[in-house]
């Protein structure tokens, strides 16, 4: 059997074991690009409610960090959920985001934020209070504590690519390269042609 086929619909299916060895294949072309300066911690990572900021977010008043590391970091989706893994949270209830990191030495991890809902003037704010990070050195674990599927890292991988090329130029000048070469794999792997 093969790891990738084609569709009635034209459109490409990629088997989880395929995904896999595709994400650490893509991982290793952009890791000269993971240095200090591209890379951010999972603290630094801001809280967004339903993706577009609708409500102010603050990590200054983080009380406990456990783990904190620096890497591509990504969400499996920007709803905040209760902590007993129920429907989205609301004001006055704890909750939790899920967060993964891909990290320049090949590791990856996962990181729960434990969250406090409150009201300051009127203003909702999103309060991490707690942040634990989780060290697994494979992404089958990354996959299954977060819930993330593995075409969400890819893409999520490019964009750091894409976005360091675009930002940091001057900087990372080999990022325009990798970019360019990340597309065509894209392109080819995925069969989207122009």
């Amino acid at each position: 059997m093969t790891d990738v086929a084609r569709r009635p619909d034209n459109l490409v299916m990629i088997m989880r074991s395929a995904w896999l060895t595709m994400i650490e294949d893509r991982l290793g072309t952009i890791r000269p690009l993971m240095t200090g300066p591209s890379l951010r911690m999972f603290s630094d990572v801001p809280i967004l409610r339903d993706g577009i900021g609708g409500h102010l977010a603050t990590r200054s008043d983080i009380a406990e960090v456990d783990g904190d590391l620096s890497g591509i970091i990504g969400f499996k989706d920007h709803l905040l959920r209760h902590a007993d893994g129920g429907k989205e949270c609301q004001e006055g209830g704890e909750c939790m985001q899920v967060l993964w990191g891909a990290h320049g030495d090949g590791s990856w991890s996962c990181c729960r934020v434990w969250i406090d809902v409150v009201t300051r003037d009127g203003v909702v704010f999103d309060r991490a209070v707690k942040i634990e990070v989780q060290r697994d050195h494979s992404i089958q674990g990354v996959l299954d504590r977060t819930g993330v599927t593995p075409a969400d890292i890819w893409h999520r991988l490019e964009e750091f690519v894409i976005d360091l090329a675009a930002d940091n130029p001057e900087q990372f000048p080999e990022a325009v390269r990798i970019r360019d070469q990340l597309a065509a794999d894209t392109r080819n792997i995925l069969g989207i042609y122009n």
